[in-house]
């Protein structure tokens, strides 16, 4: 299956991710989306081990699926931006 993310925010997919994660996963998400954005410069290492910690994790999840079939049928649903060049 191929699922493309085209018009969908950054903060949609959380909303939709942080439904199927229990209070504590949803804390420890939002400590390190907090710790993301308080450190504006991040080294190539640095930003390496974040995404590893914050992606890497759910790679071979199946729990996760149901996220991202929701995140497309809002996809089909809503009308792709108009992007002029």
């Amino acid at each position: 299956m191929s699922i493309h993310l085209k018009s969908i925010t950054a903060s949609k997919i959380l909303e939709l991710i942080e439904q199927f994660l229990s209070e504590t996963e949803q804390q420890w998400l939002n400590e390190q989306l907090s710790l993301l954005l308080q450190k504006p410069h991040l080294s190539l290492a640095e930003k390496q081990n974040l995404i590893d910690q914050l992606c890497g994790a759910w790679a071979d999840d199946n729990s996760i699926l149901p996220i991202f079939l929701e995140i497309e049928q809002q996809r089909a649903l809503n009308k792709p931006r108009e992007v002029s060049f």
